[in-house]
């Protein structure tokens, strides 16, 4: 993972607000999927890569009002892109399919 993945990725484990409402209730469900048999790697790639997209889009709109795209030069979206978001969603998706194979389950 490159360095800007690796910042991305950290910002969304430490977003204790993201986190608890977001990527808890993905896991949630990612966990009752494996115990019935449903569990789909792609599928939780899809899911992940999509929520790493909407934290990306929510650091970005935390810019102060007043500050225009044009002038902010430090953008999030700028910063990590499109490719950087899906590579972290992936490699979040395969950390927990392997916690899910060693036995390791989040419950509700």
């Amino acid at each position: 993972m490159t360095h800007e993945q690796t910042e991305l990725k950290l910002m969304i484990e430490n977003d204790a607000d993201w986190y608890m409402s977001r990527t808890v209730p993905a896991l949630v469900n990612l966990t009752r999927k494996f115990e019935k048999g449903l569990f789909n790697p792609v599928r939780a790639r899809v899911l992940l890569c999509r929520q790493v997209r909407e934290y990306r889009q929510h650091i970005n709109a935390k810019r102060t009002p007043t500050q225009s795209l044009k002038d902010y030069k430090g953008s999030y979206v700028n910063v990590f892109s499109t490719r950087d978001a899906d590579a972290v969603g992936a490699a979040l998706a395969d950390e927990w399919h392997e916690e899910l194979k060693a036995g390791n389950r989040m419950e509700s």
